[in-house]
């Protein structure tokens, strides 16, 4: 199958993908012609891990999650300051301090042989709604190759929502954790960001990411 001559027959059967097993199987089988070895999608601002997609390393994703590394993560960053596909981390890596927590971040996910990485943002009418991120050594990087995961980056994303609202599960994903809960009852209780910020030791971006995420959860109830 063709990324370029068969697109319009790939977007149709993302669409016809009913569970994320089946769309990571999907996904896996268009891809991985093409040198993409593992694939996930990224929520921003919120940065929450929405889906693992190809088989992507699940210890990276639950050491990511616990170190709250989204809050420094370069390439969410990247993509909410520029609408410009593909952000390549390699790039991305080269222009971050030495030694700095998103430097981390990056020299980490190497780690645990997340390499080559290739992020598309999916932009909607307020900006940056996710980011599909694809790995591997030997990925195709032809211009054709390129648009093509770009449009398909976003199909996936639409699709993957669909499939989260008629999730019977969703519920129990929606629960607020609780540094989430005590961001929120400040801020009910009438502080500002700066105020829970200091009031929890934690940075005023850390507060907006916790806001966000809340926020987010509680819509989706």
């Amino acid at each position: 199958m063709s990324l370029n001559r068969d697109i319009f027959n790939i977007v149709k059967g993302i669409e016809r993908q009913h569970s994320c097993d089946d769309l990571s199987n999907y996904v896996h089988e268009i891809l991985k012609p093409y040198g993409v070895d593992w694939a996930a999608v990224v929520e921003c601002p919120s940065a929450e891990v929405s889906c693992v997609l190809i088989g992507q390393p699940s210890e990276w994703w639950a050491h990511y999650t616990k170190q709250e590394y989204a809050l420094d993560d370069p390439i969410l960053r990247a993509a909410q300051k520029s609408s410009a596909s593909p952000i390549s981390w390699l790039e991305v890596e080269s222009s971050v301090s030495e030694g700095s927590n998103a430097s981390r971040v990056l020299k980490e996910s190497k780690d645990f042989g997340l390499t080559g990485g290739l992020s598309f943002p999916v932009i909607g009418k307020n900006g940056c709604l996710a980011v599909v991120s694809y790995f591997g050594p030997r990925i195709d990087k032809r211009p054709e190759v390129m648009r093509a995961l770009d449009l398909i980056s976003t199909y996936i994303y639409r699709q993957l929502k669909k499939i989260q609202r008629s999730d019977p599960e969703t519920k129990d994903r929606n629960r607020l954790t609780p540094r989430e809960r005590e961001c929120v009852e400040w801020i009910a209780r009438g502080k500002s960001d700066v105020d829970v910020s200091e009031i929890l030791n934690v940075s005023r971006h850390t507060v907006r990411v916790h806001i966000e995420r809340a926020r987010k959860k509680l819509r989706r109830r």
